[in-house]
């Protein structure tokens, strides 16, 4: 217990700062879904903490020594001296490799759309498809004028109307426009339709007798578009489903419009496209806020900045390279995606904690650089990678499930977690070769004493 559980404990606060950094996270259910998971990860501490320690001394444990060929314990400080023999080569390679994961990562694409969620050949994506096609699409941007009262039932604003409706019909992705003017227009051909004149408002007396018309003949549908008052007015504009950084580009220029009246946008599509920029920002400033607040819990905690830096590298390498994969494989960042790397350097840092946990110790007993490396990895590493396997073997499960979201959640998390792995047992004792704290001799000799005097207990093999 005095060997291991503040290790344990420093892997279980890194996990919860990871979940916990959502806090800061306007949004309700990202703050909810952060504390409850932060409280659940520290719930599992304790229950170690507690539960084992009570349990070991009833059962019987037999060690049995494992095969010199296929242990773990074998294979993986042989590759970590072999990676220190080429320590150079090895960072050297790392480094271009962040490199060109970061450069690969700046073609990801920021965005979102409803299909995204769902399985191509699904019913309701088939459905959504057919509404897009017939019906308009499901998609809807609200656009309201303020103004006056009685502006929109005479002629100067129902052609303001008109002017805004023929705009917005012309914009990319519009696949319908409603509003006062089309439906004034619609009544006016209807009445004549040997009228060809483009603009059934050009004269005062004829638009505000259509208003008229309009509100007499179908007064709950001119509801819809005007107030009872005529002060305010509304247009609904259906658009396909192409993505929120294109409704985001429409926004803007609707925005940038200059109107006379006051111009009020909401909506299913407004508020999404505006939301997920607002989230993906959050979770970028959650994301580094969990950065920071890991690594300097681990210079603390460790009582070594050079350990703190040292985990630096290996834990952001997986995340580029995680942006990297999501950039080849034309997968957007997304609110489901984002907050992957939030989750997972709290999941991967896990290794790196038990290692770096175990070189002090090692450091401390007075091994030098390389020795303490190799006993670390020794020690550390078989529970490095059955942590690391058992984490991939959860989210491979989820691999299989027909929910999109899930899926991306869990193939963007195995490659996280894989590569955390892999700079943990390649990455890791490359660094530790070089830039590891060396031994303290006063105070290993102080140790050795103690030892000797059977005060101080040394929890090496």
């Amino acid at each position: 217990m005095r060997a291991m559980v503040g290790a344990c404990f420093l892997t279980s606060a890194t996990t919860a700062v990871g979940f916990g950094s959502l806090v800061i996270s306007e949004t309700g259910v990202l703050r909810r879904f952060g504390v409850t998971a932060a409280l659940g990860v520290m719930l599992a501490y304790l229950v170690t903490v507690l539960f084992l320690p009570a349990a070991l001394p009833d059962f019987r444990v037999t060690v049995r020594e494992a095969g010199p060929r296929m242990s773990l314990e074998v294979w993986i400080p042989k590759l970590a001296a072999w990676v220190s023999r080429r320590g150079g080569w090895v960072l050297g390679g790392t480094l271009a490799l962040l490199l060109l994961s970061v450069a690969t990562a700046g073609r990801l694409r920021v965005d979102s759309a409803l299909l995204d969620q769902l399985p191509p050949n699904s019913s309701t994506a088939r459905t959504a498809a057919l509404l897009e096609e017939r019906l308009g699409g499901v998609r809807v941007l609200e656009v309201g004028l303020v103004g006056e009262r009685g502006r929109f039932q005479g002629a100067e604003g129902l052609r303001e109307l008109a002017a805004l409706e023929a705009w917005l019909a012309a914009q990319p992705q519009v696949l319908r426009v409603s509003g006062a003017a089309g439906f004034g227009g619609a009544l006016w051909r209807w009445i004549d339709p040997g009228d060809d004149r483009p603009d059934p408002f050009s004269d005062d007396a004829r638009a505000e007798g259509l208003a008229s018309l309009a509100s007499a003949s179908s007064p709950a549908r001119w509801a819809t578009y005007v107030s009872a008052v005529g002060a305010r007015a509304r247009v609904a504009v259906r658009l396909a489903d192409a993505g929120e950084r294109a409704i985001n580009r429409l926004i803007d220029r609707v925005e940038a419009r200059e109107m006379e009246s006051e111009l009020v946008l909401g909506g299913e599509a407004y508020r999404s496209a505006r939301g997920l920029e607002r989230l993906v920002g959050e979770l970028v400033v959650s994301l580094g806020a969990a950065v920071v607040i890991i690594f300097v819990l681990l210079g603390l905690l460790l009582r070594s900045a050079r350990l703190g830096l040292i985990s630096v590298l290996p834990n952001v390498l997986p995340l580029t390279l995680t942006l990297a994969w999501m950039a080849i494989r034309g997968i957007p960042l997304h609110a489901a995606t984002a907050i992957v790397f939030t989750v997972s350097i709290g999941l991967a840092v896990d290794g790196t904690v038990h290692i770096l946990a175990r070189y002090r110790e090692e450091v401390s007993e007075g091994q030098r650089r390389q020795r303490a490396m190799i006993l670390a990895m020794r020690g550390s590493g078989r529970a490095v990678v059955i942590g690391a396997m058992t984490l991939l073997l959860g989210f491979f499960a989820l691999l299989f499930g027909s929910f999109v979201p899930i899926r991306l959640f869990a193939e963007l998390s195995v490659v996280a977690i894989g590569t955390s792995l892999l700079a943990e047992l390649i990455v890791l004792p490359a660094l530790l070769s070089r830039f590891g704290p060396t031994v303290v001799e006063g105070r290993a000799m102080v140790r050795t004493k103690l030892e000797h005097s059977g005060e101080a207990p040394s929890y090496r093999r």
